[in-house]
């Protein structure tokens, strides 16, 4: 018997990739609606971390260094907090959002 099983990703995980698909895009208004899902979503599994993370983005993208450094603040995933870190320093540093230039470091 030839079958194959395909892994799927948690619905969550689908939302926010496309999030990040439509940011690195450069379409903002279409990844802070992915995000918003995303967000509501993980609020529903209880994954704080993750959450954080998200809403590190989205402070982020709304240019919002007080809620991004709460985000830091919480964040325990080095990786997250890292690029939480990096979104900061553009917004302190005066320089424009550029998601894509923010994200691939």
């Amino acid at each position: 018997m030839n079958e194959s099983f395909e892994m799927k990703e948690p619905k969550y995980l689908e939302v926010f990739h496309a999030a990040q698909a439509k940011l690195l895009e450069g379409d903002f208004e279409a990844g802070r609606e992915f995000l918003a899902q995303a967000a509501t979503l993980v609020e529903d599994l209880d994954d704080r971390d993750f959450l954080e993370y998200i809403k590190g983005t989205q402070a982020y993208l709304e240019q919002d260094r007080e809620s991004l450094k709460l985000a830091i603040g919480q964040i325990q995933e080095p990786h997250n907090k890292a690029l939480l870190e990096r979104f900061l320093f553009t917004l302190e540093s005066g320089e424009q959002v550029d998601y894509n230039r923010d994200y691939m470091g």
